[in-house]
């Protein structure tokens, strides 16, 4: 009991409850910035869209694996990452 009540009465207690509080809200965000963003790429790519991912990105396979280089472009050795 007496931890309880230095959780809500002290400094130290009422930072920890503050900190708390604003991961739990990160974790919101981000579970529901994910989810959208998921639900969009799914959305594009059932309607044969690619993503407009701006000038000058080139994606490239490299050893298998799909990778994205920003700086690549015309005469920056497109696929040389």
């Amino acid at each position: 009991m007496h931890a309880l009540k230095d959780l809500f009465t002290s400094d130290v207690g009422l930072m920890s409850i503050g900190g708390i509080f604003f991961m739990l809200g990160m974790a919101v965000f981000f579970i529901r910035f994910f989810l959208r963003h998921i639900e969009q790429d799914a959305q594009r790519a059932a309607h044969g869209r690619s993503q407009d991912r701006g000038p000058g990105f080139a994606a490239a396979r490299v050893g298998g694996v799909a990778s994205a280089c920003a700086c690549a472009g015309p005469g920056r050795g497109e696929g040389m990452h």
